[in-house]
């Protein structure tokens, strides 16, 4: 109905109410169904062996239950869907306009969307700006049902891409709201940029990558300068991107804004999911590089003629730990004490620079060798090597994507491509 009149208004309440009223009994069973999560293993099977049970509405489903015993299951689950930090939640009843269709001429026959026809259940549009938190607790008295949560995500199919690394809740958004859409539907989330790149989000960058088509990503890296970063009270770059829910390999543009504004002048990349998956077929990054480094690029890996580094030569990571080595008094600030440490953002694309953050550290080297074994890594300094940066900011042109190794023995390499590498530090660009 249009709404547009007051009688209309109430008649549309009315008849809500009577709908909700009417599903009601399939609220309990899918409460029942969620419960299984949630320490109540046995409400599910209750569901599965209640052939007999009724769902014309909540009280018809409680008077068909079989004794006492299923009646206080019951019981426990609807107080266990209601508490305030459970609030179950099923979007199939919430927004039947969404899932639920007419399946006959005369529209007096419902059944679910995809059912009638696969694709057509779920939103037009989900729009948004998800929570950026880590699902982890302190307090001794939140652990059981923070394992009930991690559990519950853990089991449910539609979560495994956000599965990688630290538990966050965009990650978990998501995953959600591209199930949510309608067959060629949009979600266009503001969520944190190491979505982009971040070796902890690879799955669900591979989701959208795979079960959408992305129509456009708008980047704000500024996260130092507060009254310029998007958000003022959080020190965070993020992004924002547009997607449909269609299989096509359309190709689309990702800016890179200096500020917290669309800039249209803004660097920009034209980019496909394809070219994406043949750069690196691991982790799938949206880089932030100039188109021509780009097209070449994809032109390189094309060729069939490319090989990673990891192919040609052993990589080991770094041999000193800030941490550890700091602790057993390894590690100094003064330079009488031995020669600089070099650290990942030591290095850029052909030069060693200064570190973007901290005082320059040195290394006791006598105190940091003594009792190393001689086939410890802590020697390679003696060979001719290749440092790299394994991790490095999305939008730091300068350095490195991520890799699978960070400090690489050239000896080998240069033996096999005929002894022709001779250098100090090379830095090979491969991802």
């Amino acid at each position: 109905m249009t709404d547009a009149t007051a009688s209309e208004v109430a008649d549309s309440m009315r008849q809500y109410q009577e709908a909700r009223k009417l599903l009601s009994g399939y609220r309990i069973v899918l409460d029942l169904v969620l419960a299984d999560h949630f320490g109540h293993p046995a409400a599910k099977g209750l569901v599965s062996s209640g052939n007999d049970l009724s769902f014309d509405d909540r009280q018809s489903f409680l008077l068909s239950l079989h004794d006492d015993k299923e009646k206080k299951l019951v019981a426990l689950v609807k107080e266990l869907a209601r508490r305030p930090d459970r609030r179950f939640f099923h979007w199939d009843i919430e927004f039947p306009e969404a899932f639920i269709g007419f399946f006959d001429p005369n529209k007096s026959k419902i059944m679910h969307k995809e059912r009638v026809k696969a694709g057509t259940a779920g939103f037009d549009a989900v729009v948004g700006n998800p929570p950026y938190d880590v699902l982890a607790e302190t307090e001794k008295e939140q652990v059981a049902d923070l394992e009930d949560v991690l559990r519950y995500f853990a089991q449910e199919p539609i979560y495994q891409p956000s599965h990688k690394g630290k538990q966050n809740l965009y990650k978990l958004f998501i995953c959600r709201n591209i199930c949510l859409l309608r067959s060629a539907g949009r979600v266009g989330l503001m969520v944190p940029m190491p979505l982009l790149g971040d070796e902890q989000a690879i799955g669900v960058r591979g989701l959208l990558l795979s079960e959408t088509s992305v129509r456009a990503i708008e980047a704000f890296p500024q996260k130092d300068d507060a009254r310029n970063r998007v958000f003022e009270d959080a020190k965070l770059s993020t992004c924002n991107f547009i997607a449909a829910k269609t299989k096509d390999d359309a190709e689309f543009r990702s800016r890179v804004h200096p500020g917290n504004r669309i800039d249209p002048r803004s660097p920009s990349l034209l980019i496909r999911r394809s070219s994406v998956k043949l750069y690196d077929p691991e982790n799938h990054p949206i880089v932030a590089c100039s188109q021509e480094d780009w097209d070449l690029a994809v032109k390189i890996m094309s060729s069939g003629r490319m090989r990673r580094f990891g192919e040609y030569a052993t990589a080991y990571q770094g041999e000193v730990n800030e941490t550890t080595d700091g602790k057993k008094g390894n590690i100094s600030t003064s330079p009488s004490d031995g020669p600089q440490i070099l650290r990942g953002s030591n290095v850029c694309l052909y030069m060693l620079r200064g570190a973007s953050q901290g005082e320059p550290i040195y290394l006791r080297m006598e105190k940091y060798l003594k009792d190393k074994r001689s086939h410890a890594k802590a020697w390679h300094y003696r060979q001719n090597r290749a440092v790299f940066q394994r991790n490095s900011p999305q939008n730091n042109f300068r350095r490195l994507g991520r890799v699978d190794n960070s400090w690489v023995n050239l000896r080998r390499l240069g033996n096999q491509l005929g002894g022709i590498l001779e250098p100090f530090v090379l830095v090979i660009i491969l991802s």
